[in-house]
């Protein structure tokens, strides 16, 4: 696995080209603190004499330039601090006759750790294959919609169904 991202110079507030891994308040000295915390990380499928080929595109897209890479050891994370990663999420709901609502929150902020939890296909199979649950717990914060100024949490949209009388 590899990180990419900028050298870290000096700066303060969010960090991370094009998504910000931290919000350092007071200067650091340490010139790979953005690649220790970057997003921008990838799996490498393959290596050759003249680069590498990555299993998959990077998260944050093409890299900057002057972005350096670096391999990945090892992962570690923290709990507390003053940043909070913001998250967005578009969540789909479909009706019985191919009609859709989306709800679309711009700014979530996590209220706990990520859990997981290994659940059996079903009910007989306790032993058996199973499936991963990933449960996280929201907190919807308000941004200030650019057409009007008013403050929102949740956009909604409705598509109707193909063929559908409306």
């Amino acid at each position: 696995m590899i990180a990419l991202d900028a050298d870290y110079s000096a700066q303060t507030g969010y960090v991370g080209t094009p998504i910000s891994g931290a919000y350092v308040r007071t200067a650091l000295t340490d010139v790979d603190y953005i690649r220790r915390v970057t997003f921008n990380v990838a799996l490498v499928s393959a290596v050759t004499t003249t680069g590498l080929t990555l299993a998959e595109a990077l998260p944050a897209g093409a890299p900057a330039a002057g972005a350096k890479l670096q391999a990945v050891t090892g992962f570690v994370d923290r709990e507390g601090g003053c940043f909070y990663q913001e998250w967005s999420a578009l969540f789909v709901i479909e009706g019985s006759q191919g009609e859709r609502i989306f709800f679309h929150y711009p700014r979530l902020q996590t209220m706990a750790s990520a859990q997981e939890a290994a659940l059996p296909l079903d009910g007989k199979q306790k032993d058996g294959l199973g499936r991963v649950l990933l449960k996280g717990q929201f907190l919807a914060l308000p941004v200030t919609d650019p057409l009007d100024g008013e403050r929102v949490v949740c956009y909604r949209s409705f598509l109707p169904a193909a063929k559908a009388l409306v």
